[in-house]
């Protein structure tokens, strides 16, 4: 049996939010089981992960598991 960190592990490891987590999660790009309603990432599923990540920022937008950058507007309201 494969050695397993939580959602919450795996997102300190990486210096992700959990939620950049599960979402690479549902988007099959972390492999993980669920069990009893906890996503349980194997160790191996990590590594294989983090290699995906070398030499690349967590902020680059090209990098496996980026989200679209989303237009940043900015309201003035006219003053």
């Amino acid at each position: 049996m494969p050695d397993y960190l939580t959602a919450e592990e795996v997102a300190e490891t990486l210096g992700f939010h959990v939620n950049s987590v599960r979402r690479l999660i549902r988007n099959g790009k972390l492999r993980a089981d669920k069990k009893v309603g906890v996503w349980l990432i194997p160790r191996e599923a990590l590594q294989e992960y983090q290699e995906t990540l070398e030499g690349r920022s967590k902020h680059d937008p090209w990098r496996p598991g980026a989200r679209g950058k989303e237009s940043e507007t900015t309201d003035s309201g006219g003053r």
